[in-house]
């Protein structure tokens, strides 16, 4: 349901964030593009196909997670917290700033933006050129959403929105949550939650604003459900 809302955020509310949020990108970072600031570490190819194999596993950790506090009956303040976490991290990230904020993202800047130049046009060549010999499928799921976008069609899956990110906002959920748990939780998910992060920049899904208000957004959410469902105390760890 909520891929099919995102079909509908152009017509509530057209794609006119893309270019400030590119400026605020470039200026949050020292005037460079973060992707130029990732690119000499991440920007080869078997790192570049690594990371985008961890940010097609995020729907599978995704659902993961919730089977896991569906059937974890141990603590049951968390994993109300968790739940009321998840849904209103949906509700307001994915839906509410999405249309306030509605932007494409990196990948769909040129089509966009028609005037000046494309900050990404590099990244993207850069990308285009990795999968043809690789498999770097966030480049065919970018251009099968574009096409999708234009002949307005309504599938599943096929909505395009970059602001805030939900994938982001979703691993630093998991993050949170792991912190209640044992270390090997806290490491595995953490740096799952770092790496959607690293890999929402690196392959031209997102601006990194779209990640630090998507993570700043669910901070706040995680910190106000626990205010209501507790999950707060090391006494209530489980390891």
């Amino acid at each position: 349901s909520f891929t099919l809302f995102k079909s509908l955020i152009p017509l509530l509310q057209p794609y006119v964030w893309d270019a400030p949020f590119a400026a605020w990108d470039r200026a949050l970072h020292g005037g460079i593009d973060p992707w130029r600031l990732l690119q000499p570490v991440f920007g080869h190819a078997p790192v570049t196909v690594a990371i985008n194999i961890v940010y097609n596993l995020w729907f599978v950790v995704m659902f993961a997670v919730l089977y896991w506090q569906l059937f974890d009956l141990r603590q049951p303040g968390l994993r109300q917290r968790f739940f009321w976490a998840f849904f209103l991290s949906w509700l307001i990230n994915g839906s509410i700033l999405a249309v306030l904020g509605s932007s494409a993202g990196p990948c769909f800047y040129h089509h966009i933006v028609t005037e000046g130049a494309n900050p990404f046009a590099e990244q993207m060549e850069y990308l285009r050129t990795i999968a043809q010999d690789y498999p770097v499928w966030a480049v065919a799921t970018q251009d099968a959403l574009w096409q999708t976008y234009q002949t307005k069609q309504m599938d599943i899956g096929s909505g395009i929105a970059a602001m805030p990110s939900v994938h982001v906002a979703m691993a630093v959920l998991f993050a949170l949550l792991a912190r209640h748990y044992g270390r090997s939780h806290q490491w595995f998910f953490s740096l799952f939650a770092i790496t959607i992060m690293i890999g929402s920049v690196h392959l031209a899904w997102h601006y990194a604003l779209d990640g630090y208000i998507g993570a700043v957004v669910t901070l706040a959410i995680w910190y106000i459900t626990g205010k209501f469902f507790g999950g707060n105390t090391k006494n209530e760890r489980v390891d």
